[in-house]
């Protein structure tokens, strides 16, 4: 659905946009794709920082406000290596949401979660969806 492999047949359309035809990539689209996604190397907050689409003048509060709506700690500055998985499951709905994208692809967001913690995902989906944002999940 993003664009990020050629489809052998049909078309995918996004917000109008016929993918790989109109526009090579999905664009204003969020997505998670789990730990797989992120880089391990760097801290939580230089992962969102990498996923910004534009300069933004409060760039910290915007990754502090993403990180804290998932339930991490954005004044936790351990790599992303030292997380736990379902620290690393969160991370990766936070690059989802960092951009404020009317969009949201979030592929088995609850793996890795505890049972506290896909109940955190299921009521932060519901939050989103009455924002009108679209979600999809795998």
């Amino acid at each position: 659905m993003l664009g990020f492999v050629k489809p052998n047949t049909g078309n995918i359309t996004v917000q109008g946009h016929k993918i790989r035809k109109d526009q090579m990539f999905a664009s204003n689209v969020g997505f998670s794709f789990g730990e797989e996604g992120l880089l391990p190397m760097f801290d939580s907050q230089t992962n969102l920082q990498l996923l910004l689409k534009h300069h933004q003048l409060n760039q910290s509060k915007v990754i502090s406000t993403a990180l804290s709506k998932v339930g991490l700690d954005p004044y936790d500055h351990r790599k992303v290596q030292a997380f736990s998985l379902g620290m690393k499951q969160r991370l990766s709905i936070a690059c989802a949401l960092v951009n404020d994208d009317p969009i949201i692809i979030l592929d088995e967001p609850t793996n890795g979660l505890d049972k506290k913690g896909q109940l955190f995902l299921v009521d932060l989906i519901q939050q989103l969806k009455k924002r009108t944002k679209d979600c999809l999940t795998n």
